[in-house]
């Protein structure tokens, strides 16, 4: 998905709303390629990331009316063994 098109957007929303909304109130979105985490609550509209962070997702979010709680409340690392 382009998200720097209009069709590409709106196809990143529609797969976005259909995702999170199988994640239960106040659970966690966790996304391997950026090790990132998203906190949703769905009855406030509100998101909270809580492990690393990408703009695009939280561009998404934001076009789905979820507003940010703020910065990362966690660090998670993850690291290959050497």
């Amino acid at each position: 998905m382009n998200l720097d098109t209009k069709e590409g957007f709106e196809e990143a929303k529609e797969w976005t709303a259909r995702f999170i909304a199988q994640i239960n109130e106040g659970g966690v979105w966790g996304v391997p390629r950026s090790n990132s985490g998203y906190q949703l609550w769905h009855e406030t509209k509100k998101y909270q990331c809580v492990a690393g962070g990408e703009e695009c997702i939280e561009r998404v979010l934001e076009a789905l009316g979820y507003e940010s709680l703020g910065g990362k409340t966690l660090e998670i690392e993850v690291g290959i063994n050497e």
